[in-house]
């Protein structure tokens, strides 16, 4: 009795080639799918941060305004000063608690400029009223 050694040969092959196409589909799909998870937590983390730094904005548009209108020296001896002071002190410390506490996941993204400004302290928008805040460690 001759056996059919083509048959079998076929049949481990066509066995093998499925076997492989089945690991490597699911483990490309597992890589996607924590990246796309990933990415998910990112935009929540980028979400948050970009949300306090547009409070920080807000609040410092409204001392350039008051500046505008009464002068430095005038805005600099207001209790609306030292509360802008403590909001945006506060609203930084947020964000660099925020940076601190998702460095693992921030970090696996190298290109991005705004952790880098952030996690320094620095917020770059044009306003006068962070020149001071740059360099100043968090204030809590």
């Amino acid at each position: 009795m001759d056996i059919p050694y083509g048959n079998i040969v076929t049949a481990v092959i066509t066995t093998a080639t499925t076997l492989a196409a089945v690991v490597v589909t699911n483990w490309l799909s597992y890589w996607r799918s924590n990246r796309e998870r990933l990415w998910e937590l990112r935009r929540e983390i980028y979400g948050m941060i970009l949300s306090e730094l547009a409070a920080v904005e807000h609040i410092c548009d409204g001392i350039d305004e008051a500046v505008a209108e009464r002068g430095y020296e005038e805005y600099w001896n207001t209790k609306s000063r030292q509360r802008d002071d403590v909001n945006i002190s506060e609203r930084m410390g947020t964000i660099r608690k925020n940076v601190s506490d998702n460095y693992l996941s921030l970090i696996t993204f190298m290109s991005s400029g705004c952790r880098c400004s952030i996690s320094l302290g620095g917020y770059q928008s044009g306003h006068s009223c962070l020149s001071g805040m740059v360099a100043m460690p968090d204030q809590k």
